[in-house]
């Protein structure tokens, strides 16, 4: 007899977090469910780990590659078409569930059109478990405060066209069949394959919503997408997010991106693939910033990305880099130093953050930290920019001049100009 949900483990050296994974699989007061693993060429520990449950009476399916493909949604759809269940739980093997997850879950499925339902996720860093995550209030200031079924396309019109309100598939059930079904499949790509995945499903029914936090969601950088330079990173990451963009857009039927306050991150997308090269001038960088001269605040892959096309264009460079536990000495040249060491003839410059989602607390670090806290003005790039320029910003966007490499063309949704392939 067939099980009604198929859940699929796909791992990339998790070995320390296995096990604790399959028993909160196993562990569910749900039990019409079998296990899918899929081990994509782990070097740790993880066939050890896995190899102590293939005779499980739970455990369908153990499949290990011989090299790492570093593509994690090709393993999904591998272990799918394994599957044989009506429902899917992708379980990511870092993560892990509450006991009474599937038994919560399962049942926003058994409603007539509903073809994808998740919850709320608590965060885990460093073992240490944080608050579920916050969604933007722009969206309605409760909207994630309670249950909810939404029409896909609304969901779509509304708020997934614009973020991944699903930030992680291990809080994801779905429709087998409405995900063999869905046209354009990311096979290649690697960060915002699952966002295009959730949209296509949801455009086929209905999308439900758990507000309690019943899986657990772990954040690092030990996985087979961060084994390359940080800058080719992001650029492939913000590739494939444009991308995804532009193919929601044409599913909900806008048929062009409308700027609002839920986009300003794409700021950095736009340095990120150098979309932005015609646009982000040193004039209207300064326009922007109401400042000639400027300290830049953070040492992550993007400080990096933004100080580097502003080096290439022959911008003026920040006078300084701070944050508040620098490790780099300096970035692209740039003098970096933590914050409390901020030169007094700098402190009266805008302090410049990539997004606007820390602003808040950035300013509470320097209002802690700095001496001269009340003469330190913060400014959000992201927030800057979309105020000073949206028209020119939403016209960038709609030329849908994305790096596209050709392989999403196909889709029937998807319509890049012929000068965008490059």
């Amino acid at each position: 007899m067939m099980p009604k949900v198929s859940v699929v483990i796909p791992n990339y050296n998790h070995g320390r977090f296995l096990k604790k994974r399959i028993q909160s699989v196993l562990e569910q007061t749900f039990r019409d469910f079998d296990i899918h693993i899929l081990d994509d060429g782990s070097t740790d520990n993880s066939v050890d780990v896995i190899a102590k449950y293939e005779n499980h009476p739970r455990i369908a399916t153990i499949y290990h590659n011989e090299q790492n493909s570093a593509l994690p949604f090709k393993q999904w759809h591998q272990g799918i078409l394994l599957a044989a269940g009506e429902i899917i739980w992708v379980a990511e093997s870092d993560d892990w569930a509450d006991k009474a997850f599937l038994e919560t879950m399962v049942p926003y499925l058994d409603q007539e059109d509903c073809v994808l339902a998740y919850c709320r996720s608590y965060r885990v860093r460093n073992n240490q478990v944080s608050p579920p995550q916050e969604y933007p209030l722009m969206f309605g200031p409760r909207r994630w405060d309670v249950d909810f079924i939404d029409d896909g396309i609304e969901a779509i019109d509304k708020y997934l066209a614009y973020f991944n309100a699903i930030p992680n598939a291990s809080a994801v059930v779905f429709r087998r069949q409405s995900f063999l079904d869905i046209p354009n499949y990311p096979k290649d790509m690697q960060f915002a394959g699952d966002w295009l995945i959730w949209g296509q499903i949801a455009a086929t029914g209905k999308v439900g919503f758990c507000h309690n936090a019943l899986n657990y969601y772990r954040f690092h950088t030990d996985c087979s997408r961060y084994r390359e330079p940080a800058s080719d990173r992001e650029r492939k990451r913000y590739t494939e997010i444009f991308s995804v963009l532009n193919t929601l857009q044409q599913i909900s039927g806008r048929n062009r991106i409308d700027i609002n306050p839920s986009l300003y991150w794409i700021v950095r997308g736009l340095f990120a693939t150098s979309l932005g090269h015609r646009f982000f001038t040193r004039e209207v960088f300064h326009r922007a910033l109401n400042a000639d001269a400027y300290v830049v605040f953070g040492q992550g892959a993007y400080v990096e990305n933004l100080l580097g096309e502003m080096e290439q264009a022959g911008w003026q460079l920040p006078v300084q880099v701070v944050d508040t536990k620098p490790e780099k000495s300096e970035i692209c040249g740039i003098p970096s130093c933590d914050i409390r060491e901020l030169e007094n003839n700098n402190s009266a410059l805008p302090v410049v953050l990539g997004t606007n989602m820390f602003i808040e607390e950035v300013r509470q670090k320097i209002h802690r930290y700095h001496p001269l806290r009340d003469r330190v003005r913060i400014v959000s790039l992201e927030k800057a920019f979309f105020e000073a320029f949206p028209g020119q910003i939403t016209k960038i966007l709609n030329q849908k001049e994305w790096p596209a490499e050709g392989r999403y063309l196909n889709s029937p949704y998807v319509h890049f100009y012929p000068n965008a392939i490059r």
